[in-house]
């Protein structure tokens, strides 16, 4: 099983598991609040945060044994889904996203350094845009 498929079943089961809960939960009127829940393993190592990002939004990590985070998922302040994956040394590999201001959906991949590669993107109006760039940014290759 690869990492990405790892880190999809951990947050997978970590979302039956919420499910759960809330529906064994249901019916008690006993109601949990904080600004953030950390989730550790047996050992005390931090593996999963929800709470509030620094610029604030909402946003839950997953992290490994080393406390390196693999995945986030968060809803910016101006209520944007985004999803990032990271690699094993913390740095920004893949993101998807709902961008503003009716500019649709989209996916950026970044190399090894944390440079942006490709994007993928579809508009709200309908067009779709796909580009890759060079280790400067520069656009090698672009749709339209």
């Amino acid at each position: 099983m690869s990492e990405l498929e790892a880190v999809f079943l951990s947050l997978l089961g970590m979302v039956l598991a919420g499910v759960l809960g809330f529906r064994l939960a249901r019916g008690r009127s006993q109601t949990v609040e904080a600004e953030e829940f950390v989730v550790r393993d047996g050992t005390g190592r931090r593996r999963a945060k929800l709470g509030m990002s620094d610029d604030g939004g909402v946003r839950l990590r997953l992290l490994d044994e080393n406390g390196v985070c693999c995945v986030s998922l968060g809803v910016t302040p101006e209520e944007h889904a985004r999803l990032h994956l990271y690699d094993q040394q913390g740095a920004l590999r893949a993101g998807l996203g709902v961008f503003p201001e009716d500019a649709g959906v989209g996916a950026v991949f970044h190399d090894q350094g944390g440079r942006p590669r490709m994007t993928v993107s579809v508009l709200d109006a309908g067009g779709a845009d796909i580009r890759v760039f060079d280790e400067d940014g520069k656009v090698q290759w672009k749709t339209r």
